[in-house]
């Protein structure tokens, strides 16, 4: 128990000594708020699952007894409806592993009313919602409960009986809704049309008043079990291949087709899920504004797409690894104790459990476990590491895209360089960042350039402050500055030097920031002994003290 509220303490820390950004421009007011903050997000009362094989069976027998059908229809179990109740973070993780479960953090069988994002009281226990076909090979060591059993027809134009079936069994239950402008189906004539849902997901991007196409992410779609989803293009539209017979409840889920997801408050039970409501089988369009609780997550997942596929690409750098987790949190007590505007760290601590010893480094280096070996780590320990993210991003008032956008280039320049020196590196840098915070008297995480242990931080900001400026300034047209006072790690040595020095590109600075180089001493030498130039490079750090 002592390790486990040594991790609980050092992911506070970590959380709290992010890379503050200021608030470098003003809140574009909203005039289209689709939901606020908080969200109006209601769980109801519970409903009749249609598609439940009790009640597929009762549909059938009432258009048997109309004389609406006569041909026969084999009715069995074809899915179940299960919850899943993980006991401790190790399960959670196997349950998150199968990535082809549609998870759910709220009943599927109850009502859905309003807007927004569910929230999960802190005391509950986690229960998750899925459905499975029958015969489905579930890893052995996840516990679930079967909480019905269904039969969900196939879409299948040679059997137009089944669509009636579906109809029959959603009318009896209460759960047949449409829209005013669909067509009323025929159904004496068994003229019955599923409907393929379509439309787009857009952001608010407060540096002009358009919105812009949320890329990559998923729209998922249900009538109660009976689920579809798909991923938005490159223009943020989607289209569903899977056909419904009435209205169905949308909700854009932030897990990236590229393969990161990004979590809200409740972490990693499930990515984080803008519901918004029931509308139209044939399709919703999906407008996120500055109010909505789902602004942060839709700005997040495009600028981190952008940082893969044009930054990277454009300046030659190595890019984060594809399957980076995003916790965004607001309005917890952590979150409170940060200065106005949007926060970051990036301990990439899931990255570090990953298969590699650098977590006992790390836990080691703070104290938490007496020697360096990963057979001291209890399941329960590795377990929570796991769940915790590789980039924490918090906020407290600030809404628009350039800084919201600027701290994510700067927390993705740090998991760049991660993916160059590597976890044991990491693992120390992150220690001496916590290590500050803790037992430093005004909780200076960074510490200053007096202490040499603290050279290794620098070098780590140093070379994330620089990039973000070049992401900013070359794609966007907005200078950050890098200013003399910046910092006492200096960035704009750097910049310096790329501007000063013959043919030392972003890209040549960024190979210099191997392994072997921990101080700033160390980056001097790397540059020189790569580049040559000598003079140029030695102003650079002389004219800011080192």
């Amino acid at each position: 128990m002592k390790t486990i509220r040594h991790i609980a303490v050092i992911l506070s820390v970590i959380l709290l000594v992010g890379c503050n950004e200021e608030d470098i421009s003003q809140t574009i007011p909203s005039t289209k708020a689709m939901d606020s903050e908080s969200g109006d997000f209601i769980l109801g009362s519970k409903i009749e699952n249609a598609y439940s094989k009790d009640n597929m069976i009762k549909a059938y027998v009432s258009l048997k007894e109309k004389g609406e059908i006569s041909t026969p229809i084999s009715i069995s179990t074809t899915h179940l409806y299960i919850k899943l109740t993980p006991k401790d973070s190790v399960e959670m993780n196997r349950i998150l592993a199968d990535t082809n479960l549609e998870i759910f953090p709220y009943p599927l069988d109850y009502k859905i009313e309003g807007e927004g994002e569910f929230v999960v009281d802190e005391e509950a226990e986690p229960e998750l919602y899925t459905v499975i076909p029958v015969g489905y090979h579930m890893d052995e060591m996840i516990h679930y409960d079967v909480l019905e059993e269904c039969f969900i027809p196939d879409e299948d134009p040679d059997k137009p009986e089944l669509a009636l079936l579906e109809m029959e069994s959603l009318k009896l239950t209460d759960n047949y809704f449409e829209s005013q402008d669909e067509e009323k189906p025929n159904m004496s004539k068994w003229s019955i049309s599923y409907k393929y849902p379509k439309g787009y997901v857009k952001v608010k991007n407060t540096e002009g008043s358009n919105y812009e196409g949320v890329r990559g992410i998923k729209v998922r779609i249900h009538n109660i079990v009976k689920i579809s989803s798909t991923y938005t293009n490159a223009n943020g539209y989607y289209s569903c291949s899977r056909g419904f017979l009435s209205n169905v409840h949308y909700s854009a889920v932030f897990e990236n087709s590229r393969g990161f997801k990004i979590w809200s408050n409740i972490g990693p039970f499930s990515p984080a899920i803008h519901n918004v409501g029931w509308h139209s089988k044939s399709g919703y369009n999906i407008n996120i504004d500055t109010n909505s609780c789902a602004w942060p997550w839709a700005t997040i997942n495009n600028a981190a797409l952008d940082y893969y596929d044009k930054i990277c690409p454009e300046f030659k750098i190595s890019k984060p690894y594809s399957g980076l987790r995003f916790w965004y949190l607001s309005g917890c007590k952590f979150v409170d104790k940060i200065s106005n505007g949007w926060s970051g760290s990036t301990p990439m601590l899931r990255n570090l459990t990953l298969g590699h010893p650098a977590l006992t480094v790390l836990l080691f280096t703070l104290g938490v476990l007496e020697e360096p070996s990963l057979s001291k780590l209890t399941a329960a320990v590795f377990g929570i590491m796991l769940c915790s993210p590789d980039i924490f991003i918090t906020k407290v008032k600030v809404r628009n895209t350039k800084t919201l956008r600027a701290t994510i280039f700067h927390e993705m320049s740090h998991a760049s360089h991660y993916s160059q020196v590597g976890p044991i590196y990491w693992a120390q840098y992150i220690a001496q960042i916590c290590y500050n915070y803790i037992n430093s008297p005004d909780n200076n995480a960074y510490g200053d350039s007096q202490n040499d242990h603290n050279n290794i931080i620098g070098v780590g900001e140093m070379w994330a402050s620089y990039f973000e400026y070049q992401c900013t300034d070359k794609f966007y047209h907005y200078d950050l500055g890098l200013s003399d006072t910046y910092a006492w790690y200096a960035p704009q040595i750097l910049k310096y030097i790329e501007d000063n020095a013959e043919d030392i590109t972003p890209k040549k600075i960024f190979d210099a920031f191997v392994f072997q180089v921990q101080s700033h001493s160390d980056l001097e030498q790397e540059l020189i002994g790569r580049y040559g130039q000598s003079e140029i490079i030695t102003k650079a750090f002389a004219d800011n003290n080192f």
